[in-house]
């Protein structure tokens, strides 16, 4: 008989793993984090007033800025292994041997809010005025395509070197363009503006109106269908295939005079009719999501970077019959929580167990749960009645080895 004691203190040198997210090495920063871009499931950048770059999914970083972009970044674009594009606050900023050497541009007459490029000399720029702008040699030069809209355009994607999307709000409109911007049809909306588009191929995309309404194209934006209104407001929209879909929030909780910041992923694995909310075990605001495919992701807050390899679910089973392949812990839900949350755990073979609760200083408050136990999947509900608000750690500990490390937020 295996014995196995389950306890809650922290242990700063583990990974956390929140909902199958798990928590990268953070560049050292000095400023939050502002943006992300990830190439593949390796290569990506996080801009931070600095740009960090990293080719192992955030296991070591290095910093490629130089002290030459510092500004606040607010888009990268990683177009290669050695390719980086930029926009800050104030300006264009390039990089073609991984930061050794930065170009910038900041000949616009007006704020510009995003870009993207679609080959390595041939990008677009848009702006808060409705106009858009193209670089046919990598953004040293930049010319207008002469057409205003009136709208303050929000994103830009193109799915091929002809083809692409972007999307404005006052007034709300979506604009196409086939033959690489040189003429672009409009759709316009009612409602505050469309915020967000996401297209998967040429004919099927998605977008995001008045923050929370997602709707759906499978003729290439010619017509759009309504699929879901959320009651929440949406920051970020990725899909990686029809079928499967990412949002990201920012959920707030005010206490008091205080308010505190918990982004939320938001997924579909239904093309976008039904919604689930997973997360992560961030602070602060959502600052990006990068999906490189339905199971591997980043995603950004303030000051954490996450990576999941399986989308970011929980698969919990209840029934105590199924035999699990490992001791497992998982994160408490819903977290932060008042002033009960659920903590699941799993035995894959028969263990004497203890499920206890600490404090920050690691003092014994509880034990939840304790004694011999079947292989199986277990549930139990912690009650924090009594206790303050703030953090509690748990850990699951067989036979003198942390497994995992989890941490509670208590919230009044």
């Amino acid at each position: 008989m295996r014995k196995v004691t389950v306890v809650l203190f922290i242990l700063l040198s583990l990974p956390i793993c929140n909902g199958q997210w798990i928590e990268r090495d953070n560049p050292p920063h000095s400023v939050i984090f502002s943006s992300i871009d990830f190439l593949n499931s390796n290569t990506g950048c996080i801009g931070a007033g600095n740009i960090f770059f990293t080719s192992n999914a955030g296991e070591n970083w290095s910093n490629v800025s130089q002290g030459s972009v510092n500004d606040v970044i607010e888009k990268i674009q990683v177009f290669s292994e050695n390719t980086i594009y930029v926009k800050s606050n104030n300006a264009f900023w390039k990089t073609t041997n991984r930061g050794q050497n930065w170009n910038s541009n900041s000949s616009f007459d007006q704020y510009m809010t995003t870009f993207n490029f679609t080959s390595y000399n041939t990008g677009y720029i848009i702006g808060t005025t409705g106009r858009i702008f193209k670089t046919t040699n990598a953004g040293d030069n930049w010319f207008s395509l002469n057409l205003n809209v009136g709208s303050n355009l929000n994103q830009i994607q193109f799915v091929n070197e002809n083809t692409g999307f972007i999307v404005g709000s006052s007034p709300s409109c979506i604009l196409k363009t086939t033959n690489a911007g040189q003429n672009w049809t409009v759709n316009s909306f009612d409602g505050d503006g469309v915020f967000g588009i996401s297209f998967i191929n040429n004919t099927i995309g998605f977008a995001l109106r008045n923050y929370n309404i997602i709707m759906k194209t499978t003729d290439g934006g010619a017509s759009w269908d309504q699929l879901s209104s959320l009651s929440y407001p949406v920051r970020f929209i990725k899909f990686t295939s029809e079928r499967t879909g990412y949002l990201a929030v920012t959920n707030v909780v005010t206490i008091g005079m205080i308010s505190y910041y918990y982004p939320r992923i938001i997924k579909s694995t239904d093309y976008g009719n039904s919604w689930s909310y997973y997360e992560p075990g961030m602070y602060g605001f959502v600052r990006g999501i990068s999906f490189i495919d339905d199971f591997i992701g980043f995603v950004l807050s303030d000051a954490i970077f996450l990576k999941t390899t399986n989308g970011g679910s929980t698969f919990i089973s209840n029934n105590s019959n199924q035999i699990p392949d490992n001791f497992t812990l998982y994160q408490n839900y819903p977290n932060p929580f008042n002033p009960s949350t659920k903590i699941n755990y799993e035995l894959k073979t028969s263990a004497d167990i203890s499920l206890n609760i600490f404090d920050v200083n690691g003092k014994l408050l509880k034990i939840l749960e304790s004694g011999n136990k079947q292989a199986g999947s277990y549930s139990i509900n912690f009650s924090a009645e009594g206790l303050a608000s703030g953090v509690y750690y748990y850990s699951l500990i067989t036979d003198g080895i942390v497994v995992d490390t989890k941490k509670a937020v208590l919230l009044k």
